[in-house]
C-alpha cells in the first residue's frame, strides 16, 4: 500500500486495505486525526511490559527531530515494515504525516520482499530484518536500525555497504530514538538529537544528564 502524504493531506481517503498490517494502519491514522494522547505497550525489554500514553504534541516534535536529523524533504520515499502497535512503526507513520512523505508498507515479518518497490530514501528496520534481507538492502538509501543490538554477522557486513545505517538509542517512553550512531562513521558514538529536549516538555522527563555532541 502506498500513503502519499505529499500529494494528499489525508491519502488514507484514497486506500484500501489489502491486507491485515494494511488495515492496521488505516486505523491508526484515523485515531491520529480523531485524538490527543495515544497509548502504547512497552517491549518489556527494560522491564514488565506497561502501557505509556505520550501526548500529539510529543510525538509531532519527536518526528520533527528524526527529520531535521535526517534531512527528510517531501516527497521522499519512506518504508514502514513494523508493527504500528508499538512506538517504532508508530512513530513511522507519524514522521510521515509530519513530513509529507511517500510511505510504502510491507507486512512486519522477518523475511521482506522488495521486488514491488521503487528506491526507498528512509526506513526504519529491526537488525534482524536487516540481516535476513541484507542483499536486498541496497534499495534503501538510508535504513535506521533500532530494538535490538546488532548481531555481530551484520555489524561486519554494514561498513562497506553503499547504503547509510544508523543504530538508535530509545525506548516507548523517550517517544522512539533520542540518540543515533552512524555505524559507517562513529561506531559506539551516539549523537543526542538537537534540541531533543522539546520532545518531552509536555511530560516533564528531566534530560538534562543528555548532552548534544557538536
Amino acid at each position: 500500500m502506498l500513503l502519499d502524504f505529499s500529494k494528499y493531506e489525508s491519502p488514507e481517503k484514497y486506500c484500501t486495505s489489502q491486507t491485515e498490517f494494511d488495515k492496521e494502519v488505516l486505523d491508526f491514522l484515523h485515531l491520529w486525526r480523531t485524538s490527543d494522547h495515544f497509548t502504547v505497550q512497552t517491549s518489556g525489554s527494560t522491564g514488565i511490559p506497561k502501557a505509556i500514553t505520550h501526548s500529539k504534541i510529543a510525538m509531532q516534535n519527536s518526528a520533527k527531530l528524526t527529520g531535521e536529523f535526517f534531512n527528510f524533504k517531501k516527497g521522499e520515499t519512506t518504508l514502514l515494515c513494523l508493527p504500528v502497535n508499538k512506538i517504532a512503526g508508530i512513530m513511522m507513520l507519524v514522521r510521515a504525516v509530519i513530513w509529507h512523505l511517500k510511505l510504502y508498507t510491507l507486512p512486519p515479518k522477518l523475511e521482506l520482499n522488495f521486488s514491488e518497490l521503487p528506491i526507498i530514501d528512509f526506513a526504519p528496520l529491526l537488525p534482524a530484518q536487516a540481516l535476513q534481507n541484507f542483499e536486498q538492502l541496497q534499495k534503501i538509501k538510508t535504513i535506521l536500525l533500532g530494538g535490538a543490538s546488532l548481531p555481530r554477522t551484520l555489524s561486519q557486513k554494514i561498513p562497506k555497504h553503499p547504503s547509510r545505517f544508523f543504530h538508535s538509542y530509545g525506548m516507548t517512553e523517550t517517544i522512539s530514538h533520542i540518540a543515533l550512531c552512524d555505524l559507517q562513521q562513529e561506531q559506539n558514538h551516539y549523537r543526542v538529537l538537537p534540541n531533543q529536549k522539546t520532545v518531552f516538555a509536555s511530560w516533564g522527563v528531566q534530560t538534562t544528564s543528555l548532552t548534544a555532541v557538536d
